[in-house]
This record gives structure tokens, C-alpha cells and sequence, in this order.
């Protein structure tokens, strides 16, 4: 199947107006994938539920929602509120803290090709929800997912993200264009042209190819991580400060080595490619500047092991510097 990009919306929930919002966003995304009327609706109604629920018990929050490479449609919701005492308790059909008839967790897992959530009380939820066209289907979750936002202020995004798989594994492209606005938006979609032609290529190979058809804009910041799933390594080459880690629960992250300069105008070494040790459970994480580099997932017990969009979404909420685009893209 042949990719497409990651075209992201944000929606912040802060009163219900909103919710109809994401109603309709929802609803046009799904038409925009050739969802049929039914499965369209069920991206509205799910996207309903999730804004309610951060009404209701969070007074607000956020709802992200792309489609993804396998032309389904992910929906994120964020928020920072007093958190679920019992996670399993509330994803029950029936279960409900607000004296409610308690449908709305209930009908989202039902309405999902999968779903899930995450929850420390005192910091807030994520929830997640992936729809697709087949009615009633279920699926796993993308080994590869992530949140972007605009800098506010902003109509367009100055990142972008891609990935792919291949034989050994997931290769994964984040591209920060320098600046703001559409040309920084234009020379970060162009790394993802690039990409998707280039996509067997090292990552060393993909970044200089990166590097040279970048030179007609503005450049941008681009970190290329390939994971081999037979030998459990991580081979990556990053030029700019799109930051990239291994992620395991109980060690240090170990930060990937990126070179100095800016993909399209400056290169101030030749292009190296690193390798890293990938264990079984582990995370690898990149993201552009937008987010703070002051996280360590130990500080969010069972994170790691709840999937990539919840880990990308709980970074995001929690990290994010909300003065910039902003990018943050999980694998496991």
C-alpha cells in the first residue's frame, strides 16, 4: 500500500462546543479515507465519546487525530485531571463515576479496531482509539505512532514524520524544517518525499539523499532510526537536533548521537550512521525540539509497555513547550 502523510488535527476541548467540532473533523476525515457513511459515523460517534469524557471528568483536555499508514484513522484524547483510580473498572460497559448511564468507555472499545488507555491519578488519561473502514473488525495496534502540533499562531506545521517497514523491520523519518510556517512545513514534507523514494536506503544512505534534495528550501533538522528486529539494534544517522533515544524500563535512555547542521544546507562532518542495542520491551523515541528533553519514561509505571501512541501522547501532553512545532513519535 502506498504511504500517504501524516496530516494531523488538534482539537483543544475546553467547552462543548468542541465536541461538535471534533464531531464533524472526525466525520470528514473518515470520508476524506473512503470510509463508508456507517464507518464514517462511527469515527464521529467515537470522537464524541472522547471529548465528553474529557469534559466530564477532566474539565477539558485535547483530541488528536490523523490518519495513519495503513489509511485508518488514530484518535488520541489528552487530558490532565484527576485521573482513574481503577483503569480496568472504567473501560467497563455500565461502570460510571458520575452517575451516568456509563456507555461512553464502553462504546469506544466497542466502536475501535483497538483501543486502550492510560492513567495515573493526579496527572490525567490518554485514551486511544484507531478506527478502520470494515465494520466490526479488530486489529492490532501500529508498531509506530505519533502526536504533532503546530506552533500556536500557526496554520501549517514546520515537522513531519513517516515510516515504513521493510524485511528486518520499521524504519522511522522525523524531519523539524527550520523556523515556522509554510516553508518550514515545505521543506520537512519534502524530506518525507524523499524518504518514501529512498526508503530502502541506510539510514546514512537516506540522510545525505535527505541533505542533497533539501538544498532548493529552507532545510530542516532530519533523524533517520532503523529497527532490526532479528538482531535487536537500532542503526541511526541525524543531522540537527531532532533527538532520538532507546527507551528501557529500569535503565538509562541512551541518546543517539546526531551531527551538527541542518539537512539541505550545512553538514559540518561527513554522515555517520550509529548503532544501538534495541532489548525486547524497549522504546525507541524521537522528537524535534518542541518538546522539552526533561522526561524519563520510569516516571510513568507501565508506559512503555501500553503501545506507541499512548507513549507519543503522554510525552506530548506532559513535555511538550507549547512555543514551537512540535513532534514526538514512539516505536516499539
Amino acid at each position: 500500500m502506498s504511504p500517504i502523510f501524516i496530516t494531523p488535527a488538534l482539537i483543544k476541548v475546553e467547552e462543548s462546543s468542541r465536541v461538535s467540532e471534533a464531531r464533524f473533523a472526525a466525520r470528514n476525515m473518515a470520508r476524506g479515507l473512503d470510509f463508508d457513511e456507517p464507518s464514517a459515523e462511527r469515527a464521529a460517534i467515537v470522537a464524541t465519546e472522547i471529548c465528553t469524557n474529557l469534559l466530564k471528568h477532566a474539565g477539558g483536555g485535547m483530541l488528536f487525530m490523523a490518519p495513519n499508514r495503513e489509511r485508518a484513522i488514530e484518535l488520541l484524547g489528552l487530558d490532565r485531571g484527576p485521573g482513574m483510580a481503577n483503569l480496568r473498572e472504567c473501560l467497563t460497559d455500565g461502570f460510571s463515576t458520575t452517575g451516568t448511564p456509563g456507555t461512553g468507555m464502553g462504546a469506544i472499545g466497542r466502536l475501535s479496531a483497538f483501543s486502550d488507555a492510560y492513567s495515573q491519578p493526579g496527572r490525567g488519561t490518554a485514551i486511544f482509539s484507531m478506527l478502520v473502514r470494515k465494520a466490526g473488525a479488530k486489529q492490532p495496534a501500529p508498531p509506530v505512532s505519533g502526536v504533532q502540533a503546530n506552533k500556536p499562531g500557526q496554520d501549517v506545521c514546520g515537522d513531519a514524520w513517516g515510516w515504513k517497514t521493510a524485511r528486518i523491520g520499521n524504519t522511522v523519518v522525523v524531519a523539524d524544517g527550520l523556523g515556522h510556517g509554510p516553508d518550514a512545513a515545505a521543506a520537512a514534507r519534502c524530506a518525507m518525499e524523499i524518504f518514501h523514494k529512498h526508503s530502502d536506503a541506510s539510514p546514512r544512505d537516506l540522510l545525505e539523499s535527505i541533505h542533497l534534495g533539501l538544498r532548493h528550501t529552507r532545510g530542516a533538522a532530519v533523524s533517520v532510526a532503523s529497527m532490526d528486529e532479528d538482531r535487536r539494534i537500532v542503526d541511526f544517522a541525524g543531522l540537527g537536533n531532532v533527538t532520538g533515544y532507546v527507551c528501557e524500563h529500569g535503565e538509562p535512555r541512551r541518546q543517539f548521537v546526531s551531527m551538527n547542521g541542518t539537512a539541505g544546507l550545512e553538514a559540518r562532518t561527513s554522515f555517520r550512521e550509529f548503532s544501538y542495542p534495541w532489548p525486547r520491551g524497549s522504546a525507541v523515541v524521537l522528537h524535534s525540539d518542541g518538546l522539552t528533553g526533561h522526561w524519563n519514561l520510569d516516571d510513568y509505571p507501565a508506559l512503555i509497555s501500553r503501545g506507541p501512541a499512548l507513549v507519543a501522547g503522554v510525552l506530548f501532553r506532559d513535555f511538550s513547550r507549547g512555543t514551537d512545532d512540535a513532534t514526538v513519535v514512539a516505536a516499539v
